[in-house]
């Protein structure tokens, strides 16, 4: 669905792709980790991280299939449309990605300055673990919103799972076996989000609960 005189942005069969990916996934991973990843800002515009993982893995003479997003102003990337097999609703219209994309950034600002909120309240009759779960809801909305819209050309699983992971681990929370790099198992991974879309978050929610473990104290602080 790209233009005919543009390539495709298919990184799967670069030769360097594992030791790239691998490299881009352990630094992402650390700057979460030490807090250098902040999800107010960087999971709210993926676009550096997403040239990060992505600029050496594009067609020659493309790197700027890297962090930016389709429907850019961008040769390539201005009618640039994409498309998954098993569920049409994927896939913002080139024109629409941008301001998709800034509803999603204000969502994203919006959900942590109420979660940030509602961890530090001591009287709000919620346990740590309730609003853990509270927060693996939004996280997980976040996530197969992003997925919806697609913005980038290739790349926006590791995206959104970037923007998932940080939400988490701001509260206190961390993913078994979950990395910007390799994609978790496949199935349940992508039925699991098609049935999110179709109305069945709960599935997906309870697999993100029962495939994480916890921390004390959370790793954020209010503004």
């Amino acid at each position: 669905m790209h233009p005919a005189h543009c390539p495709p942005f298919v990184y799967e069969n670069h030769p360097q792709r594992d030791q790239i990916l691998r490299e881009q996934n352990a630094k992402l991973i650390s700057q979460i980790a030490t807090g250098r990843f902040d999800p107010r800002t960087d999971a709210a515009d993926t676009r550096p991280a997403h040239f990060s993982l992505f600029s050496l893995l594009c067609p020659p003479a493309y790197e700027y299939y890297a962090g930016h997003y389709r429907g850019c102003n961008k040769p390539c990337l201005t009618h640039y449309e994409v498309q998954v097999r098993h569920d049409p609703r994927v896939g913002y219209h080139p024109a629409h990605v941008s301001g998709a994309m800034a509803e999603l950034a204000m969502a994203i600002e919006e959900g942590l300055d109420e979660y940030d909120e509602l961890f530090e309240e001591q009287e709000s009759g919620l346990s740590i673990d309730e609003k853990r779960l509270m927060a693996i809801a939004f996280a997980c909305q976040i996530f197969v919103d992003f997925l919806t819209v697609h913005p980038y050309a290739n790349g926006n699983g590791h995206s959104a799972r970037l923007c998932l992971i940080s939400i988490l681990f701001r509260y206190g929370i961390l993913l078994r076996g979950w990395h910007v790099d390799p994609r978790p198992a496949d199935p349940p991974y992508s039925d699991m989000i098609k049935d999110y879309r179709d109305g069945n978050q709960t599935q997906f929610e309870e697999y993100v609960a029962q495939n994480s473990f916890t921390f004390d104290p959370p790793r954020f602080s209010v503004s």
